[in-house]
């Protein structure tokens, strides 16, 4: 067994035990346990029984910890952040996906405008 701090789920994402979690977003296991208890982070189900955090789960651990030490912020305030942050990038997404779907309409018309010019050009030539 090359690497036993890991172990795969079914869907492949990677699943490390609390101890491992907690020492790899140096945090303290008692704030690993009150972070899942306000579901800020929630670890799913490893094969065998324990719970497991991703690395999504840590990246997380390492935000709030930063937002506790460098901002003074309470896990409720801390919350209400984490939230604002996921609607901003669902919002972020939702721009780019409507931006794109412009540009796709823009580039559309553009053609279709230059097709409109040049059968215009070949009909007035015929007059």
């Amino acid at each position: 067994m090359a690497n036993s701090l890991m172990i795969r789920s079914q869907d492949e994402d990677r699943l490390f035990s609390r101890n491992v979690t907690a020492r790899l977003a140096r945090v303290p296991l008692d704030f690993l346990e009150r972070c899942e208890q306000e579901a800020l982070v929630r670890p799913g189900l490893m094969p065998g029984g324990g719970i497991g955090y991703t690395l999504h789960d840590i990246h997380e651990l390492i935000r709030i910890r930063r937002l506790q030490q460098d901002l003074g912020l309470d896990l409720d305030a801390i919350a209400v952040v984490l939230h604002m942050r996921r609607r901003m990038v669902e919002m972020l997404r939702e721009m780019n996906a409507l931006e794109a779907r412009m540009w796709e309409r823009e580039q559309r018309l553009r053609s279709e405008l230059h097709r409109l010019r040049r059968q215009l050009s070949v009909e007035a030539r015929f007059r």
